[in-house]
């Protein structure tokens, strides 16, 4: 995403994810990684787009991290490493995007408490009621 940003411009993304989104007869789409402001720019012109913020402790995505393992050294990431990485360029952007949600959710709990955050959200959505 680095290089599509810098080789043409800091919303690419956004534009393209937005037109796919208005030519999809799908009723809902979902979109993560979001990190930067350009990121949403085109996607708050589309109607019903919402935008929801997960709000995660750091020591909490730290072992998250440790325990899923995706990437090869997340296993023995370090704490002082975690905290390094979450002073880029992208994390540090991720608060400011926040700052613009429609909905919060606490995601420092179990899966079950997420579900019901979210089908909470859906269900205000559906029924107008933000």
């Amino acid at each position: 995403s680095t290089l599509l940003r810098q080789n043409f411009d800091e919303e690419i993304l956004s534009a393209i994810i937005a037109k796919d989104a208005k030519n999809s007869p799908a009723n809902l789409i979902i979109t993560e990684g979001v990190r930067r402001p350009g990121d949403i720019t085109h996607l708050k012109q589309l109607d019903n787009f919402y935008l929801i913020a997960l709000d995660t402790a750091e020591r909490v995505r730290y072992e998250r991290i440790i325990k899923r393992a995706e990437k090869t050294d997340d296993a023995t990431k370090t704490w002082e490493s975690f905290q390094i990485d979450g002073q880029q360029e992208a994390e540090q952007k991720t608060k400011q995007v926040a700052a613009q949600a429609n909905f919060k959710i606490d995601n420092n709990n179990t899966l079950e408490e997420l579900f019901n955050q979210l089908d909470n959200i859906i269900l205000k959505i559906q029924n107008n009621s933000i």
